[in-house]
């Protein structure tokens, strides 16, 4: 399986697990067979998810999934319906189970952007997008032929996982730079190829970050250089209007499919090392500047990537309190507190910033 399937897997089980039905609505119909590849895989006992197809015939798909949508709980499966979008599943009859479940949709652009992170570059990945009657073939023969990760990265991927691989050097820099198993003077360049791809972190961050050229050759320097770039790739995305220093705005006109990774790498961090993020955002924070960290609640957005972000939405909150300006209190309150944890768990940290001060 390639890596543009085996990520479009990945998601799709993601979303069955945490939803249930799924009714894949294929307009394009970009991902017929891929689909039939998992049909046969689960008839083999390899795929793990009752997964059924409308391939010309209504009769045959409502016999064929009979069994499991008959059941009193949800089912977690998926109905591929390709050729078809929401307007159109109205005039068939798959329309209970549209209703009753969830509807699901991706992208092949959207999945080549997100799966070839870390393997092609930025120009290679718009050369890609750009060919005509562009295929999930096409595309996996394409990235089979031009990835160029080097075999010390590769090794490491296959031990720790994409982002498992990133989350250790975070954690233990110095052993990654150990284990990839060159001279100490390789070891940076390779590691910026890769993180280069892998989030867009490019010589010029390394310039407008360390303006006193840091030898990035000792491992804690590394971890600083990556840090800083993926919180601060999370904040500048985060804002509701465009930074002022030039550093910042150069970070905005990043990709955001680069923004997306660097957020979900952070979410990682924050949920399984709370300590080492808080250290590492602490760090990060005393080298903006104060234009930097100068904005106002309405501008910030939904992350508390910085403890000053916190501190910005308590000090409002405390003053509206203070003046019995109940409604821009309550107004703070939403924006910030996390009132429904599904929906606030993976960005707000406020409180956890908060809770290790109290310790």
């Amino acid at each position: 399986m390639g890596v543009i399937a085996e990520h479009i897997k990945k998601k799709l089980e993601q979303e069955l697990r945490s939803k249930g039905l799924l009714i894949w609505l294929d307009k394009d119909n970009e991902f017929t067979p891929l689909v039939d590849s998992w049909i046969a895989q689960k008839k083999e006992g390899l795929f793990h998810y009752d997964i059924f197809a409308f391939r010309g015939s209504f009769l045959e798909l409502m016999v064929e999934s009979q069994h499991v949508l008959s059941t009193k709980e949800m089912p977690k499966c998926v109905i591929h319906m390709p050729g078809f979008n929401e307007q159109d599943i109205k005039d068939t009859p798959v329309l209970e189970a549209y209703k009753s479940g969830t509807r699901w949709r991706v992208s092949l652009e959207t999945m080549v952007r997100e799966a070839a992170q870390g393997r092609l570059s930025e120009e290679q990945i718009h050369h890609l997008l750009s060919q005509q009657e562009l295929s999930l073939f096409k595309v996996e023969e394409y990235i089979s032929q031009e990835a160029d990760i080097p075999q010390e990265i590769k090794g490491l991927l296959r031990k720790y996982s994409e982002d498992g691989f990133v989350l250790e050097f975070i954690r233990d820099p110095a052993k990654i730079n150990k284990e990839l198993c060159l001279p100490a003077d390789k070891c940076f360049p390779v590691l910026m190829d890769y993180f280069d791809k892998l989030v867009g972190l490019d010589a010029s961050w390394q310039n407008d970050w360390n303006h006193n050229q840091v030898d990035c050759s000792h491992p804690d320097d590394q971890v600083d250089l990556l840090v800083s770039y993926l919180m601060t790739m999370e904040f500048v995305h985060d804002l509701k209007t465009a930074p002022e220093s030039a550093r910042l705005k150069h970070l905005k006109k990043k990709q955001k499919e680069y923004s997306n990774k660097s957020s979900a790498l952070l979410h990682e961090l924050r949920k399984n090392s709370p300590k080492l993020y808080i250290k590492l955002a602490e760090q990060v924070e005393t080298n903006l500047t104060q234009d930097e960290c100068r904005h106002s609640p309405d501008v910030l957005g939904s992350l508390d990537t910085f403890c000053f972000e916190a501190d910005t939405f308590l000090r409002e909150a405390m003053s509206a309190l203070k003046n019995q300006q109940w409604h821009e209190a309550l107004k703070l309150a939403q924006i910030r507190l996390p009132i429904s944890a599904n929906k606030r768990k993976k960005g707000c940290i406020a409180s956890t910033f908060h809770s290790q001060r109290q310790k």
